[in-house]
């Protein structure tokens, strides 16, 4: 039997409202260092990110964390 997939009603946010860096000196420490990272950590298993909502399993969104 085939099923058509159920869309979720859950809408995961592309932002919290908070800016990255409250300066450009903040923001260019976090780029580097994602960059160091990702150099350091090029031949493992790993991930590398700098301000980003990630979602690796479907929760509420409402909810208060």
């Amino acid at each position: 039997m085939v099923q058509t997939p159920i869309p979720s009603e859950i809408l995961y946010p592309d932002s919290d409202g908070k800016p990255m860096a409250d300066n450009t000196v903040q923001y260019r420490w976090i780029v580097r260092l994602v960059s160091n990272l990702k150099q350091l950590l090029k031949d493992q298993v790993a991930f590398v990110t700098g301000d980003l909502l990630w979602y690796p399993v479907q929760i509420d969104t409402l909810m208060p964390q």
